[in-house]
């Protein structure tokens, strides 16, 4: 303490058990990190406090240090440490889809994780098994997950230039190094991309009850053509797409297609803003079937 550059060698060192992949200081503690395991340091006395086994990190570029935590990624699943413990936060991405979930992420290539303070989430660049770089956006507010694909284009449809870094500039804005040139990301307001949010399978609380679904309500401005999965808003009830009938902001589906056990939203191309959706609903009674 208070000798920031002098260290006596003799005595200031602490042997590690394995090789480290990333050093990192947080919470008045440093840790540091194997592929498979995570030690908490007491820096003053120099000694290992804590040993978390079958927790990693990739690489340095693999962390990132905010006021909410401490966030990192190994090639199981991706992490937010509070100073206490470690909870994995990456269970709701880690299967479902064949690219971009992240038991499927490459992890020849070091995921690039930084905190974007002006979207309270932590940011992470990964390569996906199909050659392609895209970015998983961890909101700590809301603690939810958004998929920016194809983030960083250069030209083509989709992004296969590596980012070689991701660093936050004076006043918080994103820059990303890559295909030779710097990028200030996300900071022109008038060329934005469409995006599109898929709901998962609403239950409402009855996993085995049949449901019928009477309306759909959209409050917001969305875009795009009713019924339609790829642009525009549409409605899966227990997996198959719906004939929808009405506007953009209220509709139905086919009388015979109203019944089934799970209701899922897919808005998709989206240019404007959604801010809530609803459905109205009924229990169906087993005896009125027959």
């Amino acid at each position: 303490p208070y000798k920031y550059d002098q260290f006596n060698w003799i005595n200031d060192f602490l042997v590690l058990p394995t090789t480290p992949t990333a050093l990192k200081s947080f919470n008045g503690r440093v840790y540091a990190f194997d592929e498979n395991n995570m030690y908490r340091i007491e820096p003053n006395n120099l000694y290992i406090e804590d040993t978390l086994e079958g927790v990693g990190c990739v690489s340095q570029d693999s962390i990132s240090v905010s006021d909410y935590g401490m966030c990192f990624a190994d090639k199981n699943n991706i992490y937010l440490n509070n100073g206490t413990n470690s909870s994995p936060i990456s269970i709701a991405i880690s299967k479902g889809d064949s690219t971009y979930s992240w038991e499927n992420a490459d992890i020849t290539y070091s995921p690039k994780i930084v905190f974007y303070n002006k979207m309270k989430s932590f940011v992470i660049v990964f390569k996906t098994t199909s050659g392609v770089y895209a970015t998983w956006a961890y909101n700590v507010i809301k603690k939810r997950w958004d998929l920016w694909r194809n983030f960083m284009i250069y030209g083509g449809s989709q992004d296969t230039n590596e980012p070689i870094s991701l660093i936050l500039g004076k006043d918080g804005e994103l820059i990303a190094s890559c295909n030779s040139k710097m990028w200030t990301l996300m900071n022109d307001p008038t060329n934005v991309k469409p995006w599109d949010w898929h709901s998962k399978k609403l239950t409402l609380g009855q996993d085995t009850q049949i449901k019928r679904f009477n309306n759909f309500n959209v409050t917001g401005s969305p875009s795009g053509s009713l019924g339609h999965a790829a642009t525009g808003i549409a409605v899966k009830i227990d997996g198959t797409l719906g004939t929808e009938a009405g506007s953009l902001t209220s509709f139905t589906v086919a009388t015979g297609e109203q019944s089934g056990k799970h209701l899922q939203w897919i808005l998709s191309g989206q240019t404007s803003t959604v801010d809530a959706l609803g459905t109205v609903y009924r229990r169906k009674i087993i005896m009125s079937e027959q």
